[in-house]
């Protein structure tokens, strides 16, 4: 079974009534877990899939440690803060060149830290956009599409609110899709037409793109980051891009988080951390 660990233990239990003799689970509990909207049910368990249930339980289990998607300076944060450095990389730098003609900050690192202390604006449905960082984005992703060699359908962007990401796919001066696919037909039209992408970090679970630009959106002077604190979330987000990694937001607010914090200190300490006027 693929993609266990997004399923409940519900749907786990479909294909295993039909007569299974063996059960082989394939997923990552550190990435997102099964969507469960009822707090009755996240509060009776169904929020943890049989996956990671096993995996606690102590049932037999390997890690698959070697990856081929990342250029190494993309691996090393999430190996170390959620893998315990057990990654192994698959290919070598010389495999993900990064991009020509963007100023990357770091000469042996293709990621960019974009602090910007833009404002932060909430829905009526609660959701939050933030005008300025967008504006940054659109300004990044147009330069890396027209300067940089890259076609529109190698750059993906990704951020957690829909408010952000609809604001987004109205500034962007390209054709833009904000279906979420999960891997489906949405997703192969997608390919298949060269659009944009820009979707909400479950809508890049299991997918991936050259460049990948993150807009993280909360900017406030409570270092309040919402739903941005679940770490699975953060792990998706950063483990996406094959090439290069460009994320914006306010470094101030996201160090009220630990593992955006952290995050925020390891692009520090390896000079990738630019302002946005000097991009």
């Amino acid at each position: 079974m693929d993609e266990a660990s997004q399923a409940t233990e519900p749907e786990a239990l479909i294909p295993i009534t039909k007569g299974s003799r063996h059960l082989v689970l394939v997923g990552d509990h550190k990435q997102l877990p099964p969507v469960v909207q009822s707090q009755a049910a996240k509060q009776g368990g169904l929020g943890t899939s049989l996956f990671e249930r096993l995996l606690d339980a102590g049932a037999p289990s390997a890690m698959l440690q070697v990856h081929y998607r990342m250029h190494p300076s993309l691996s090393a944060f999430p190996n170390a803060q959620f893998y315990d450095g057990l990654l192994v990389d698959g290919v070598r730098a010389a495999d993900r060149t990064r991009p020509e003609g963007f100023a990357f900050p770091s000469a042996g690192h293709n990621v960019v830290l974009v602090d910007i202390d833009g404002e932060e604006q909430t829905s009526l449905r609660g959701s939050h956009s933030n005008e300025k960082e967008a504006e940054v984005v659109v300004r990044l992703v147009t330069r890396l599409v027209e300067r940089c060699g890259l076609r529109t359908g190698q750059v993906g962007i990704i951020s957690p609110y829909k408010a952000q990401v609809q604001l987004l796919a109205r500034k962007l001066p390209f054709e833009t899709t904000t279906k979420v696919g999960g891997g489906g037909d949405d997703d192969d039209e997608a390919a298949r037409l060269n659009l944009l992408e820009c979707k909400s970090v479950d809508g890049y679970q299991g997918r991936e793109k050259e460049v990948i630009v993150f807009s993280a959106v909360r900017c406030n002077s409570r270092r309040e980051i919402g739903f941005l604190k679940d770490w699975r979330r953060l792990n998706v987000a950063l483990t996406r891009a094959r090439r290069a990694l460009v994320v914006v937001g306010s470094c101030r607010t996201l160090r009220g988080d630990e593992n955006w914090g952290a995050f925020v200190e390891w692009a520090e300490a390896n000079g990738c951390v630019a302002k946005a006027s000097q991009l």
